[in-house]
């Protein structure tokens, strides 16, 4: 391959650094980004002739590409610098374009996801066919391993504790089994979302895929299993005497909720995971303290006042809470609207939250690992 080859580099209004280059009988591509002669990220090779780097911080940028071709002869070339300055405004016009740049990042992941919803549905469907391909009773671990808890806390709880009792003359088992069902779906989506990007390291050191579909995937991919787990849940209640209502189709309000909660959040834990892999051992923690003092095996009405207003505001008691009052009590979700609003407004804001994460650090997971 002969040592020629040019780079286009550009930034756009949008903050884009955007790079083409030609070099003839080159089939694979690497990229360095350089600020101020210092690498800031790094691109392995890839058959794509085009690359973009999103800026955040001013200075002079440059990058050089690394060309292979068939027969794997390398040559390099240096982009000419190009200069960016980021914008500073006082006041009200400090204010606005804060708020622009939120915007931009948020509206950004989310037209990436738009665009890559076939990718995510895919993962999700090689993820949930890869886990228990080596083992001899496959995806029926999925359903053991929630029954055998589900046994043992009615044992523990139902029968040793409250002696039989039930609750708001409902069987214990119904009451227990409508709380933990949802809160299956929700720990395992923490903790696989939470380690959904670490886990694709080897993909990422390899090809650019647009990695905010990670976490997602992962919830959809504990979505199938859940559905499973909910037939069983209802064929259960339909034994104990519990028959169907139209207030069960309440239930669409709340998974379609915990899906976008569930979504939002492991977005930013699947972030802090690469940052720190302290924080996804920390979170397991604070997964199983959670389990206990959430109302899922226990009824809070002799709690302290000030526990119980506090644990209204709880997202995951929000699902447990909704899946119990449209099942047994049959109250529809929207009785209390400014908890709808509320719970809402919470959610969006941990969205934008991770959409600038996964912004931020999406060009440096290459580095973090």
């Amino acid at each position: 391959m002969q040592d020629k080859g040019a780079i286009n580099i550009t930034i756009s209004d949008v903050n884009k650094l955007s790079v083409e280059c030609e070099f003839p009988g080159a089939e694979q591509f690497a990229y360095y980004v350089y600020r101020d002669d210092e690498i800031i990220a790094k691109y392995q090779y890839t058959d794509k002739n085009k690359m973009t780097y999103w800026l955040s911080d001013s200075g002079n940028y440059s990058v050089k590409v690394f060309a292979l071709d068939a027969e794997e002869n390398k040559i390099s070339k240096y982009s000419e610098k190009v200069c960016f300055e980021t914008k500073k405004a006082f006041g009200i016009e400090q204010y606005i374009e804060k708020k622009k740049y939120w915007w931009n990042r948020t509206a950004e992941i989310s037209r990436v996801l738009w665009k890559e919803r076939a990718i995510v549905g895919r993962m999700a469907a090689f993820d949930y066919k890869l886990e228990n391909k080596d083992t001899y009773l496959g995806r029926l671990w999925a359903f053991i391993t929630p029954l055998i808890q589900i046994g043992t806390y009615w044992f523990v709880f139902g029968l040793g504790l409250r002696n039989g009792r039930d609750v708001d003359g409902y069987p214990y088992l119904a009451w227990m089994l409508i709380g933990l069902i949802p809160w299956f779906f929700i720990s395992s989506c923490m903790v696989k979302g939470a380690n959904a990007i670490y886990a694709k390291v080897g993909l990422i050191a390899k090809i650019k895929f647009p990695i905010a579909t990670a976490p997602v995937s992962k919830v959809l991919q504990e979505l199938y299993e859940f559905m499973i787990m909910l037939i069983i849940m209802f064929m259960i209640l339909f034994c104990l005497g519990i028959r169907p209502s139209w207030y069960w189709l309440n239930l669409v309000y709340y998974i379609v909720y915990g899906i976008a909660f569930l979504v939002s959040l492991a977005m930013i834990t699947s972030v802090l995971t690469m940052v720190a892999r302290d924080f996804y051992k920390l979170l397991n923690s604070i997964i199983r303290l959670l389990f206990y003092i959430t109302p899922i095996l226990w009824v809070m009405d002799n709690m302290p006042d000030i526990y119980q207003i506090v644990m209204q505001y709880n997202p995951i008691f929000y699902m447990v809470k909704g899946f119990r009052e449209s099942i047994l009590y049959e109250l529809p979700f929207y009785h209390q609207v400014d908890m709808v609003i509320l719970m809402w407004g919470i959610n969006l804001l941990i969205y934008v939250t991770g959409c600038v994460l996964q912004s931020r650090f999406r060009n440096k997971f290459i580095d973090l690992i």
